[in-house]
């Protein structure tokens, strides 16, 4: 989903136009144990004992844990979830940084997990009156390889109390447990996005207008995100 849909209004769109054939998030499988052995910090780095500490994985709906991602992208997924997998085994992180990002009514903040000076990973959090968007982004040799993103639509603005309520004669009040949660999840390979996954599609394939503009898009933030660490 497009991130600029906090501005303002926050409003989210989720269109059948737009759909890939992901099942949908009542269909992922619980997250797997990957056989592949992850060298650690303790295998390589003895030395990182006064490191920031960090273990920080995605919900259990994220695709990426689960078996059934290699039937829908077949063996170019396998790098990109071994170097998903290797991210998410270091526990200590020689640094974390944080900058202030915008792009969101209530603020949006960018952090970065940076090893042997390399950044391998940024988180975003971008807040809105009607919702939040949180972003994941895995780099592999400096290139994006796998994003994932976590929007939630509120039920109602974050300043609608109960007297709101009562006086707008409603029935709800501002509740983020009834928010709509939307899923995406981004695989790239040699800077091409080569899959999209969503859980609120309705069966229909994107189309490649659509896969351009994400990737041209998911692209052009990762370029401004990195630009931002360098201030």
């Amino acid at each position: 989903m497009k991130y600029y849909l906090l501005l303002l209004s926050f409003v989210f769109i989720f269109s059948c136009d737009t759909q890939t054939n992901a099942s949908s998030s009542s269909e992922h499988d619980e997250p797997s144990s990957d056989s592949t052995h992850l060298e650690t910090d303790s295998d390589t780095h003895p030395e990182h004992e006064n490191e920031v500490k960090i273990v920080e994985e995605l919900p259990d709906l994220a695709i990426i844990n689960s078996d059934v991602i290699q039937e829908k992208i077949g063996e170019s997924f396998l790098p990109i979830k071994y170097n998903f997998l290797k991210i998410n085994a270091i526990e200590k992180w020689d640094n974390i940084s944080s900058k202030d990002i915008e792009g969101s009514t209530e603020g949006g903040i960018a952090t970065y997990y940076t090893r042997e000076g390399q950044i391998l990973k940024i988180k975003t959090e971008q807040l809105g009156e009607m919702g939040k968007s949180i972003s994941h982004y895995y780099l592999n040799d400096g290139q994006l390889s796998y994003a994932f993103s976590e929007t939630h639509e509120y039920n109602r603005p974050i300043y609608y109390d109960s007297t709101a309520m009562v006086e707008n004669n409603d029935t709800e009040y501002f509740n983020p447990e009834a928010s709509i949660i939307g899923i995406s999840e981004y695989f790239f390979e040699k800077n091409q996005l080569i899959r999209i996954i969503e859980n609120m599609d309705c069966g229909a394939p994107f189309s490649q207008d659509y896969r351009d503009g994400e990737e041209e898009w998911l692209l052009g933030q990762m370029e401004i995100l990195m630009k931002k660490d360098e201030e």
